[in-house]
């Protein structure tokens, strides 16, 4: 008994007992003192939690706060994009609102307005049709047709000078040129003894566009089977802007004639040709005549 007591421990292994029970009593109080679910956000230093400390898929949308996440690398102008697929270069694209389909469209540079405009390429001048400039073209008066007409007969006819039986007036709304038709027929007057002999012809304002008095001519004789004739006079010749009458004339050089239908006809046009009146003049040709020829 005396030899155990002999044996007491050293001062070292006294206070290296006294150390490691402090330690283990300091660990059951850390562990029996936290209450569960007691560590919360003060408890946690910045940055204590880290990724590899984060079960994976453990996070939803609802625990990130999207306002604070940073804009996703080289997306610089996405924003309200909503459809931006294979817009390769869609730089200085001011307002593509409403483009609902831009492709194909290689140049459409400076163009304020190409709406229905299929090909607008050198239409440098629109105002031409054909390549023809629109002088090329009548104007809606620039053209007129006129006339007259009359079945009414005329009896005894032996006026020896140039007298109008048929007339149209009209006005030509530029200088130009007139086309003039005249046609008549007479039959021997059988209240006359002899023969119907009837010289006719075009005049424009008055003024006979023939002087030869054997030019157009009718001859009837109503005691042979050439009782009566048809006959009928041309010519195109210019006037002037303005009005203007036209008349068919005839005389009488033999002993009378019944005169019976006569019509005339006018037709102008701003361009053309024509022969200078009087066109056909009286020359050195003979003819007998029961009544020689007059002048007018």
């Amino acid at each position: 008994m005396r030899r155990i007591l002999r044996h007491r421990p050293s001062p070292a292994m006294v206070v290296a007992c006294l150390a490691l029970t402090i330690t283990l009593g300091g660990t059951s109080y850390a562990a029996v003192a936290l209450p569960r679910n007691s560590v919360g956000t003060k408890q946690l230093k910045r940055n204590a939690v880290t990724s590899i400390k984060v079960k994976n898929n453990a996070l939803t949308g609802a625990d990130i706060l999207e306002s604070r996440l940073g804009r996703v690398p080289s997306a610089r102008n996405a924003i309200n994009s909503t459809n931006a697929a294979n817009a390769t270069n869609a730089t200085n694209a001011t307002n593509a609102t409403n483009a609902t389909n831009a492709t194909n469209a290689t140049n459409a540079t400076n163009a304020t307005n190409a709406t229905n405009a299929a090909n607008a390429a050198n239409a440098a001048n629109a105002d031409k049709l054909d390549n023809l400039d629109s002088t090329a073209f009548l104007g809606l008066g620039d053209a007129r047709a006129d006339g007259f007409a009359s079945a009414t007969d005329i009896d005894n006819f032996t006026t020896a000078i140039y007298t109008n039986i048929a007339s149209v007036s009209f006005t030509a709304p530029k200088a130009g040129f007139v086309f003039i038709v005249g046609t008549l027929s007479a039959e021997d007057d059988a209240s006359f003894a002899g023969i119907g002999d009837l010289f006719y012809r075009l005049a424009l304002d008055g003024t006979g566009l023939t002087t030869d008095p054997f030019y157009h001519e009718l001859v009837s004789d109503s005691s042979t089977s050439i009782r009566g004739a048809s006959g009928a006079a041309s010519a195109v010749v210019a006037v002037g802007a303005g009005p203007h009458t036209v008349s068919l004339q005839a005389r009488e050089v033999g002993t009378g004639d019944f005169i019976l239908g006569r019509d005339i006809s006018v037709i102008f046009v701003p361009t053309g040709s024509g022969s200078t009146a009087p066109f056909a003049t009286f020359g050195s040709a003979t003819k007998s005549l029961q009544r020689a020829p007059q002048s007018g």
